[in-house]
C-alpha cells in the first residue's frame, strides 16, 4: 500500500514519528475511549486532513480496528465512507 507523502507528513507533524496507518487508528482509538467520539473525527478530519485517497489508504485498517475494538458504530461510519466518500 502506498501511503502519500502528505499523509505520511501529517503522522509526523501530529505524533513525532512515523507511524502505519494501523498504529495511527489503534492510537487514535485509544484517545476514542479516554476523551470521547469526537476526537476520531477531529485527528482525522481537521488535523491530518483526510482526503478521499487517504480514506481508502487508512479506512479498510479503521474499519478492522474499530470493529475488533468494539466499536461498531465507527466501523459503519468508515464504511459508509469507503463506499460513498462525499458522505463526510
Amino acid at each position: 500500500m502506498v501511503i502519500p507523502q502528505s499523509f505520511r507528513d501529517g503522522i509526523q507533524a501530529i505524533f513525532c514519528e512515523t507511524l502505519t496507518p494501523e498504529e495511527v487508528m489503534r492510537r487514535i482509538l485509544l484517545d476514542v475511549r479516554q476523551r470521547g467520539d469526537d476526537a476520531i473525527f477531529v485527528k482525522i478530519v481537521s488535523v491530518i486532513g483526510l482526503n478521499e485517497k487517504a480514506l481508502q489508504a487508512i479506512g479498510p485498517a479503521a474499519e478492522i480496528i474499530a470493529r475488533a475494538e468494539g466499536l461498531n458504530g465507527h466501523a459503519e461510519s468508515v464504511a459508509r465512507r469507503l463506499r460513498s466518500p462525499e458522505v463526510g
